[in-house]
């Protein structure tokens, strides 16, 4: 479903405007390696979501609606060919 989706991009957001004024009082060197790599998996988790909400890769299989209409939909596929 899309709403597992649009979720987690919110909650996303929600982390980085938390996040963000920590990043801003970046003193050391481990600390800009630390939030270089939250900030790389922030845009990891929000890219895969969106490629989900966009179709540019499959629905997850816990995610699927119902089954019944993954088969009707294999069915037309394979009769149209």
């Amino acid at each position: 479903m899309k709403i597992y989706s649009v979720v987690r991009i919110i909650f996303a957001f929600f982390l980085m405007v938390l996040a963000f004024p920590y990043i801003l009082q970046i003193e050391t060197m481990l600390q800009a390696i630390f939030w270089t790599i939250w900030a790389l998996f922030f845009f990891s988790i929000v890219g895969g979501n969106l490629a989900i909400l966009l179709h540019v890769t499959p629905v997850p299989v816990m995610e699927q609606q119902i089954p019944g209409k993954m088969e009707q939909r294999r069915h037309k596929r394979v009769q149209q060919r």
